[in-house]
């Protein structure tokens, strides 16, 4: 049998490694090129008052506990928050990278993929490439967000990323642990 190539897992890839390294250049002090994180306290009340519908929404955590968050928390940001949050904080360049990447979490994860859907990714994700560089540099293109340049052909080889994700797996070692730890 000859592999063509790996799914991308959208779980680690894109939720914990784009989705994080973007947060962080908006909330961490430390760690940020960006200035967004003065605002954290304005950007944390919109993020509360986030209500998806059709979407199981939780109860959400707070914006600095950020380091913290799960990577279903991380999508929710990527796909729902950024660009609100990102919107009067960053300057136009930078919001674009927001938006773009929001976009793309939202596409490569949708129910049922169509070949529009296969055309506008391979676009979209040229463009967050583009804008990326522009905006943060070469410097701060780890490789998570090089791998949004492959992002559309995995999506063709194997439909909606979430289902060829590590999601299942990881939940299900959860469980395991979780029954281990409880007969100890």
């Amino acid at each position: 049998m000859n592999a063509q190539g790996f799914a991308l897992d959208v779980m680690h890839q894109f939720d914990e490694g784009v989705a994080k390294f973007l947060l962080e250049q908006l909330l961490d002090k430390e760690n940020s090129v960006l200035e967004a994180w003065r605002n954290v306290a304005k950007m944390d009340r919109l993020y509360r008052g986030i209500v998806v519908p059709g979407h199981h929404n939780r109860n959400v955590r707070s914006l600095r506990q950020w380091k913290m968050f799960k990577a279903h928390e991380l999508r929710f940001v990527v796909q729902h928050a950024l660009p609100l949050l990102a919107k009067d904080f960053v300057d136009r360049n930078v919001y674009r990278v927001y938006c773009l990447a929001s976009r793309i979490a939202f596409t490569c994860t949708k129910d049922v993929i169509s070949t529009d859907d296969i055309d506008e990714l391979k676009l979209l994700c040229d463009r967050f490439m583009i804008a990326f560089q522009e905006s943060f540099g070469i410097r701060l293109m780890k490789f998570s967000i090089h791998l949004v340049s492959h992002l559309w052909y995995a999506v063709q080889l194997y439909g909606p990323l979430h289902v060829v994700s590590c999601y299942g797996p990881e939940d299900h070692i959860g469980r395991i642990t979780r029954k281990i730890k409880g007969q100890l």
